[in-house]
């Protein structure tokens, strides 16, 4: 669960359904003693002196760091389990990069006999055009 506030009326609704799951809730907050952080068996403290918009109101700062904890809690639970790039195409198939994974140059080509090339003058408009 990611919340600024650790507040949300709806994230809050959703503890009875979390605790009848067979897994562990993790919350990334920008308040580690927040509501919902006392619902959570890990918190990770998301927390950031100042956002980056000039009133100090938007999410910015602090989503990005939230964003950098989620993907570090998630490479560290992939190279934990051993997940490999066979479980991605198996759990993720028909996501863009589960079907990158099987694809050939040959699948994207789609019978074309010539190559476009682009020039580093080019107009974005010419390169679009080949």
């Amino acid at each position: 669960m990611v919340s600024k506030s650790g507040n949300t009326y709806e994230l809050l609704q959703l503890i009875p359904f979390l605790r009848g799951l067979p897994s562990q809730c993790i919350g990334i907050f920008g308040n580690a003693s927040a509501p919902l952080a006392s619902d959570m068996d890990v918190v990770l403290d998301a927390s950031v002196e100042r956002e980056a918009d000039p009133d100090n109101l938007a999410p910015t700062a602090s989503a990005t760091v939230a964003l950098s904890l989620g993907h570090a809690l998630a490479v560290a639970l992939m190279r934990a389990r051993n997940f490999s790039v066979e479980d991605f195409e198996r759990f993720h198939p028909g996501g863009h990069l589960g079907r990158s994974l099987r694809l050939t140059v040959r699948d994207v080509m789609h019978g074309r006999d010539e190559i476009a090339i682009a020039h580093p003058a080019d107009s974005l408009k010419q390169v679009s055009s080949r």
